[in-house]
């Protein structure tokens, strides 16, 4: 089940690289900003009954990103799922009768201790779900 994010929300702490954007319109584009210090790496994690969800894009054109990805307080605890959303290209798209996004099921991760360390691939979006004692 891909899309399952249930529960507490944490509070996540993300040191990575980061870029300056263009000006660009907000809303009905009567107003614009201009953003600095933005990190490629943009997470989201959730924790229900033991399970932990993490959500990472990278948004990095063309850089994979390693980092180490830490439980503070509580261990992870055995295999850890990994599903990836990705395209070969910052304009791939999916439509009615084009498909070049696709998820796929990545090799499990196994974690036992407080962290491990994973490599995000350029412009993707990854999710690790896995358990936490």
């Amino acid at each position: 089940e891909l899309v399952r994010t249930a529960g507490t929300s944490l509070d996540v702490l993300v040191k990575c690289d980061t870029y300056d954007t263009e000006e660009f319109y907000l809303g009905l584009g009567e107003t614009t900003a201009q953003l600095s210090d933005v990190p490629y790496l943009d997470v989201a994690a959730t924790l229900n009954n033991g399970e932990i969800v993490i959500t990472v894009v990278n948004r990095h054109k063309d850089k994979a990103i390693q980092t180490d990805v830490k439980a503070g307080e509580s261990r992870f605890d055995g295999l850890l799922e990994v599903f990836e959303v990705n395209g070969s290209d910052i304009k791939s798209e999916n439509d009615f009768g084009k498909t070049t996004v696709k998820t796929t099921r990545k090799s499990d991760i196994k974690a036992k201790g407080t962290s491990f360390t994973y490599e995000f691939p350029p412009h993707s979006l990854t999710m690790i779900k896995g358990k936490l004692k």
